[in-house]
């Protein structure tokens, strides 16, 4: 995929989100799978949103990792919301902010880290909050 289809793809990704006031989650208007993350076809291929974007701006993941969303919102492709972990830890981590009734916990070692320079132009010229947070609990 050449760099004009990229810019292209970003676009529609750009066009099909929508900033949640309070977390700053970029969250998904467009098609979701059963699990409600989100998809949409990029060259030709079908791709979860969350790591498409996580493989362009931050390169990419382990082999056999998996991305957790720190904000435990599957519908969220905001990519400075997930991280590359095992699938024990993501498993560990989802049980985690399950058992809390609802809450989202959100830990501030994660969300501390400055994105990379080519993300925070890209989202800020198109609105999208992507400066990293401190630590906060938002009720569902």
């Amino acid at each position: 995929m050449g760099p004009v289809k990229v810019a292209d793809e970003l676009e529609k990704i750009a066009d099909t989100v929508k900033p949640h006031p309070i977390t700053g989650c970029w969250l998904w208007q467009g098609e979701l799978n059963a699990g409600g993350y989100a998809r949409m076809r990029i060259g030709g291929r079908k791709w979860l949103v969350h790591r498409f974007l996580f493989v362009l701006f931050y390169g990419a993941q382990r082999n056999n990792w998996e991305l957790d969303h720190i904000c435990n919102r599957p519908d969220c492709v905001r990519p400075n919301h997930v991280y590359s972990v095992t699938r024990k830890q993501n498993e560990k981590n989802r049980a985690w902010r399950d058992a809390r009734d609802g809450f989202q916990f959100w830990k501030q070692d994660y969300l501390a880290d400055m994105p990379p320079v080519p993300l925070l132009l890209w989202a800020g010229s198109h609105g999208l909050p992507v400066a990293p947070y401190s630590w906060r609990v938002e009720q569902r």
